[in-house]
């Protein structure tokens, strides 16, 4: 049962990291379907934001379901403030300023701090892949060898 306890521990530390990888993944396709839905369409910010929010890849992102109708995004940069504790801070930080911002520049302006908030979240990516491959197999066996350890102790 301690051995079972340990490795569920384990897995759970790797989950989390597995789940954090893949958030950062979807806020990357986020940029990358605003850019093509700004280029491509010209929607307005209501449209797009309704777009995305019924987009299959970005199910798990529910703070896009919080965009108010009255057209501004205050309601996603409330939703982000509340609902994503398991982002960064810093990543919190930058789509509050992303979503806050949103459509006060025409759409060159626009597009371009959509590029610096992609490049922004690649490089995230980057390191919450690095961190899922380095240590998710590293919690699973740490799990594993504490809940030995502690049943063998007990015996």
């Amino acid at each position: 049962m301690l051995v079972l306890s340990g490795t569920l521990v384990g897995s759970l530390k790797a989950f989390e990291l597995r789940r954090d990888r893949d958030l950062m993944k979807s806020l990357v396709r986020l940029t990358e379907l605003t850019a093509i839905y700004l280029s491509s369409d010209g929607l307005s910010a209501r449209e797009l934001f309704s777009r995305l929010a019924a987009h299959r890849e970005l199910g798990e992102l529910n703070f896009l379901k919080a965009f108010d109708c009255g057209g501004a995004a205050t309601g996603i940069c409330e939703a982000l403030r509340t609902d994503t504790a398991y982002l960064d801070d810093d990543v919190k930080d930058k789509l509050i300023t992303y979503f806050g911002e949103f459509g006060s520049t025409d759409l060159e302006g626009q597009l371009a701090k959509n590029r610096l908030l992609k490049a922004e979240l690649s490089q995230a990516l980057e390191r919450s892949a690095e961190r899922y491959d380095k240590y998710s197999r590293l919690y699973k066996i740490l799990g594993f060898s504490c809940g030995v350890m502690l049943a063998v102790m007990l015996i």
